[in-house]
């Protein structure tokens, strides 16, 4: 492991960046559905969080000349990415248990 110091907004973009598998999962199996004009735009905004922080945390890694410190961030970047899109579903909420909670949603599909 590289002997780095890492700062406080550092430590706090590692929390979040932790946090956002069990917060999209909580809310998504926890909230009901809501409207897609409120879950769109959070989703782009913690999506944008996302990637500033795995900016600050894994930048001066990507551009250094170490092989060891690259792979770091490539499998970093492959494991959080699909987190990108999973969070959009904790908006969505549950589907729907009925098939008109289906058609009263068609509009949002």
């Amino acid at each position: 492991m590289l002997n780095q110091t890492i700062t406080t907004k550092q430590k706090l973009y590692l929390v979040y960046l932790w946090l956002v598998p069990v917060i999209a999962a909580a809310v998504g199996f926890g909230i009901g559905p809501v409207s897609y004009k409120i879950f769109l735009p959070v989703w782009v905004l913690n999506v944008c969080i996302m990637i500033i922080a795995a900016y600050q945390l894994g930048a001066q890694r990507l551009w250094a000349h170490s092989q060891p410190g690259r792979q770091l961030v490539v499998t970093a970047l492959l494991l959080s990415a699909p987190w990108f899109m999973f969070s959009i579903f904790a908006g969505m909420g549950p589907p729907p248990a009925t098939v008109q909670g289906w058609v009263n949603s068609a509009d949002e599909q």
